[in-house]
């Protein structure tokens, strides 16, 4: 009987190990300045995008993105354009979860992660997810973040529209 116990709770132990949610990892990886910071204006980029405020999000936007893209009015213009294309097929935001950056890398004094964005909407009475991942970026060591939704690009087309991406950054599939 001591032995089954045993068992079942090493069991327990190792899978619970390497559970992962959906979102990502939701343990904090560290509770260090840089991490805060990016979860900060992670989540206040999800909730700018599910509130349609479309100036924070461009606020929020890559400038290397918002130069190549045609300069802000325009980013603005092109989120309206897809928001209202949203909406007019019946999705409505509900809310955002905000997932955790497997690491930073060091591009030329450049921070550099992933974080994936999981949004919650409503469609026809039902409630369906959509994820996404941001490429994250900082130049001031952390301290601010600025970010690219990743289902516009591709690998080649990121690194064509963002100047100093890491050669070590692996697009997320």
């Amino acid at each position: 009987m001591r032995i089954l116990q045993l068992a079942i709770f090493s069991f327990l132990m190792v899978t619970s190990a390497f559970a992962q949610n959906e979102v990502g990892d939701l343990i904090p990886l560290a509770e260090v300045p840089e991490s805060v910071s990016l979860m900060k204006h992670a989540d206040a980029y999800a909730k700018a995008v599910a509130a349609q405020d479309y100036a924070k999000v461009a606020d929020l936007t890559h400038n290397d993105v918002i130069k190549m893209g045609g300069g802000k009015d325009f980013i603005i213009s092109d989120l309206k354009a897809e928001g209202d294309q949203m909406s007019g097929q019946g999705f409505k935001y509900v809310t955002t979860e905000v997932g955790s950056h497997p690491e930073f890398l060091n591009s030329n004094e450049e921070l550099q992660t992933v974080v994936p964005i999981k949004y919650y909407l409503s469609y026809g009475g039902k409630d369906v997810e959509a994820w996404s991942n941001l490429f994250a970026s900082s130049t001031d060591e952390g301290v601010t973040w600025k970010f690219v939704n990743l289902e516009k690009f591709d690998d080649a087309s990121l690194r064509e529209f963002v100047s100093n991406v890491s050669t070590e950054f692996v697009f997320p599939r």
